[in-house]
């Protein structure tokens, strides 16, 4: 190739590039004068703005050609329209865990754009404890003369989850890895943890501040030594952050701290004589991935406990996702999230899956506690009932009318229709508090004074 047919050839291939690049520099505009626009509408709408700031960026040529040869993939412009979907990039920083999700559900309505790839980092956290939500997103990009579709990714994450990011790619990717110092990275994982507890106490804490201005009464708390966990988010912090804000909480700050400092012993004592567990005492972010409720996983540890398998806590924790999507995905609440515990803990102890399958899950299954949320998973029905076909219809229009027959078992002990109820529940916890009630009211000594 002579001197003028290699510079007709690099006049070429610049020309490519510079099309290419600005293709994704409009796609990286549109994108971010999408988000632009729904913080604006939901600032109009809701008086505050989930998100934080925006930040883009469009990949760097080398940056590009490394991406395709890591991949082992030509370096062409072909190539990286083809394979590379983070060429355009858009990062939504929002305040809290719960923004992140409201802005993806928000993209997802756009009827322009489709979610090619999601990939959550917040609930299944990567390896180094690297957070957020990407979504790789195809949309269209308005040229002159015609319509390009083009792939782009959008990462949102919390200001929280930014700060950790910025800082560890600052650390561990700005300087020559062979002379990290040993330890960095179980370090870096650790304050990944410490960041995203903070990250979901300082959420706790917005959504009941916000519960006050809506008008809540009541905010559920606890005195700060067995506050966290399981338990409540502590009295002492919600008084100051409540009165900063002008609310009057009616406490007296001597007092919760002569309370706290007369459990903190107790609470020590406990934790020594093995009655109350530090599992359930410590903020766990990994209840974000594992979704569990404070009361479930109290009865999880106890459970476990109890069978002296707490080696396996862990596992288990695991285990309830899974098991939550095999059924369907039934809420988290009493009966159901009890059941799914149970049964995650089965799995796990049996060391098989769906070796030992409870009567309330086969019930369940069956249809006996209404229709699944989700789709259920048809070989773990099939493993579970076998020939027997799950119910179709309401499961209360196959059930006898009962209510006259609990009537006539309970008899005069019942006063009125509330009782009869209570009794066809918790038939003998009912029925030993209305003979108590009736025995109460039977020992009064009725008299009167006269005067003579």
């Amino acid at each position: 190739m002579n001197e003028a047919d290699a510079k007709t050839a690099l006049h070429g291939a610049l020309r490519e590039f510079l099309v290419m690049k600005n293709l994704y520099d409009s796609a990286v505009k549109q994108l971010t004068l999408k988000f632009e626009i729904l913080n604006d509408e939901f600032s109009v709408l809701y008086d505050r703005n989930p998100i934080h700031h925006i930040e883009s960026r469009v990949k760097s040529p080398e940056s590009i050609a490394a991406k395709l040869s890591k991949k082992g993939l030509p370096v062409s412009i072909g190539s990286a329209r083809r394979s590379v979907n983070d060429i355009a990039g858009v990062r939504v920083v929002c305040s809290y865990i719960d923004d992140v999700y409201r802005v993806a559900e928000m993209v997802e309505r756009q009827t322009d754009l489709e979610i090619v790839k999601r990939q959550d980092y917040i609930r299944t956290p990567n390896y180094n404890g690297y957070r957020s939500l990407h979504l790789d997103i195809r949309m269209p990009v308005y040229l002159s003369d015609r319509t390009e579709y083009v792939t782009a990714e959008v990462q949102i994450r919390t200001i929280a989850m930014d700060f950790w990011a910025s800082l560890e790619h600052d650390i561990r990717y700005k300087t020559d890895k062979s002379a990290l110092p040993a330890g960095i990275n179980e370090e870096m994982l650790a304050c990944a943890g410490k960041i995203a507890e903070i990250d979901r106490q300082m959420q706790d804490m917005y959504r009941r501040i916000k519960a006050a201005e809506a008008g809540a009464d009541v905010l559920d708390c606890a005195i700060a030594s067995f506050s966290g966990g399981t338990s409540q988010p502590p009295t002492e912090t919600m008084h100051y952050v409540l009165g900063e804000m002008g609310y009057e909480t009616g406490l007296n700050t001597e007092a919760l701290k002569e309370i706290n400092d007369h459990f903190k012993n107790i609470r020590a004592k406990a934790i020594a004589d093995g009655v109350l567990n530090p599992i359930v005492m410590g903020t766990d972010p990994d209840a974000l991935t594992y979704q569990v409720p404070g009361g479930m996983l109290s009865n999880l540890v106890a459970q476990l406990k109890a069978q002296n398998r707490l080696d396996q806590f862990q596992n288990v924790l695991e285990e309830v996702p899974r098991v939550r999507k095999d059924l369907g995905y039934p809420p988290l609440v009493t009966p159901s999230s009890q059941m799914v515990g149970v049964q995650a803990a089965n799995n796990v102890l049996a060391g098989e899956r769906y070796k030992i399958v409870s009567k309330e899950i086969k019930a369940y299954l069956k249809g006996e506690y209404g229709r699944a949320p989700g789709q259920i998973d048809p070989a773990l029905q099939k493993k579970v009932l076998g020939d027997e076909q799950p119910i179709t219809c309401r499961y209360a229009d196959l059930l006898e009318p009962a209510f006259e027959k609990y009537r006539a078992e309970i008899g005069d002990l019942a006063r009125c229709d509330e009782d009869v109820l209570s009794y066809a529940a918790f038939p003998q916890v009912a029925e030993t508090f209305f003979e108590k009630r009736k025995a109460r009211e039977e020992q009064v000594v009725r008299y009167t004074i006269t005067e003579v």
